[in-house]
């Protein structure tokens, strides 16, 4: 009977049932079963994963018990739990397929990365049909850099799921991170075709409109997700991004405000994109969480980008400047500092250092590093608490392209000089602001720095906060430091002496 009621959507009745019978009977298993689902379609996890653990105690080998309680316990955000009794319901003859993407979704969300890859492919291998282990998978793949491989996933998803609304606009974004913008189009008009209030898809269409100059049509579909701006999980950001890039800068600051209430980390970056429309002073820095976001999914693709005609060229710039100021390594302990995968680390290598540290906030990035085997020490950290905390430590500081992520150079330049040894050398480099007539310090929303997380510095910036920290002004340059859509990005190179 209580099944029936349940089956019938009467829950309130369903419970009553349920409740009856774990009042009457010693091993009331399918009561709690029951009683667990309503609570969990109530909302109500912490009491439904009560029900489930006692079920599980009651039968330790029921896999839909050890089952449900895992998809619970992922809500709960107890994830190592999660993963064990996922685990024991596959150990037990559950769906292989349901349990396995489950278990790469829960391994996805702890940062294990390679174990949630693992999972999703061997739910493909063992049901090729099964439409949300390859939405998954791309997922994964999309977040953790591997472009290529997550749009063929999600071709397969919308394959097997033409009106899979998710896999489009997702596929849609892949084709507009590569500038292919017409393909992008398609992709989010096939998802709208799907879901026609699909805010998502509606957003990045009218960003990609935007940057074709079709700025009507774009303004549409802008106007057209306000009026969905609802839910958790609405992408204000991106939003507040394309109404900037409108010109409608109030309307611009309602969305990127609520990006900050939904994300006070600030993994998206908006409080950047909000200084530069002059709507809020500036921050000290990019926050933490963006700058993690942003190379934790650059990691694995970062060296190809470092190869080939128009290629990012920090790491070059560097190695020059390091080879012409300092003509004997062999005595300098050197700090890459904001090592990414490596590349300056390569060139420092081999001028046969007393030896080489990195310091990066990216774990994927060091990740790489490590792989390279160059470096004496690695640490994952924020690269001025690491040199205050290393007082003449070092000889020689590298920086390629991480104090763009910065504001005042004056605490940079500051802790530098507290790690560095007297006479020692601080090599970076910046993107330049001196196009900025009479601006110091700034960024720039219209050639697209701050939605990277990027300052411009001026030279009058630089010279004056070496002056204020100790430091001589050896070496001063602009030079092309890497390609935007084939258009060249200058920067400042920078050869700083400790006094």
């Amino acid at each position: 009977m209580a099944e029936e009621c349940l089956a019938l959507g009467r829950t309130d009745r369903a419970r009553c049932l349920f409740q009856k019978i774990l009042d009457n009977d010693t091993y009331p298993f399918e009561a709690l079963m029951g009683l667990g689902f309503i609570e969990a379609g109530d909302g109500e996890l912490d009491a439904a994963a009560d029900c489930f653990a006692r079920a599980v105690r009651i039968r330790p080998r029921a896999a839909q018990a050890h089952y449900n309680l895992g998809l619970v316990l992922k809500s709960l955000d107890r994830l190592d739990e999660s993963v064990r009794h996922l685990e024991t319901a596959l150990d037990n003859g559950g769906d292989k397929v349901a349990i396995t993407t489950m278990l790469g979704n829960v391994l996805a969300a702890m940062g294990r990365n390679p174990e949630a890859e693992q999972r999703y492919r061997q739910a493909v291998e063992h049901d090729p049909g099964y439409v949300m282990a390859w939405f998954n998978l791309g997922v994964l793949l999309q977040a953790w850099g591997r472009s290529v491989e997550a749009a063929d996933c999600y071709r397969k998803a919308v394959e097997l799921n033409p009106g899979f609304a998710e896999a489009w606009t997702n596929l849609g974004t892949i084709h507009q991170e590569d500038g292919k913008d017409l393909n992008a189009v398609q992709c989010f008009h096939k998802a709208l075709a799907a879901k026609a209030d699909f805010s998502d898809a509606l957003v990045n269409l009218g960003l990609v409109m935007c940057r074709l100059g079709r700025h009507d049509g774009a303004s549409i579909h802008a106007l057209a997700a306000d009026r969905l701006a609802y839910g958790p999980d609405f992408p204000h950001y991106s939003l507040g991004l394309l109404f900037a890039k409108l010109g409608q800068n109030d309307k611009a600051g309602i969305h990127l405000d609520k990006s900050l209430e939904q994300d006070p980390s600030d993994t998206q970056g908006a409080l950047l994109i909000l200084a530069a429309l002059g709507l809020k002073s500036m921050p000290a820095r990019s926050s933490e969480a963006q700058i993690k976001r942003l190379y934790e999914s650059r990691a694995a693709t970062w060296d190809l980008g470092a190869t080939g005609q128009g290629a990012y060229q920090g790491h070059v710039l560097l190695a020059r400047l390091f080879d012409e100021l300092v003509p004997d390594a062999s005595c300098c302990a050197i700090l890459d500092a904001g090592c990414g995968t490596g590349l300056v680390g390569d060139h420092l290598i081999r001028r046969q250092p007393k030896s080489l540290d990195g310091v990066d906030l990216s774990e994927a990035m060091l990740a790489r590093a490590q792989k390279r085997g160059i470096y004496d020490r690695l640490h994952m950290g924020e690269l001025v608490r690491f040199m205050e905390d290393r007082p003449q430590g070092y000889d020689v500081v590298c920086s390629a392209a991480t104090l763009i992520h910065f504001g005042d150079l004056t605490p940079v330049f500051k802790a530098a000089a507290t790690t560095l040894r007297p006479q020692g050398r601080f090599l970076f480099t910046v993107f330049s602001g001196d196009e900025e007539p009479g601006c110091d310090l700034s960024l720039s929303f219209s050639r697209g720095h701050a939605e990277g997380g990027c300052y411009l510095h001026s030279r009058h910036h630089i010279a004056k906060a070496a002056e204020m920290t100790g430091f001589q002004v050896e070496y001063l340059a602009q030079e092309i430091h890497e390609y935007d859509r084939g258009e060249p990005v200058a920067a400042l190179v920078v050869g700083l002496r400790r006094h």
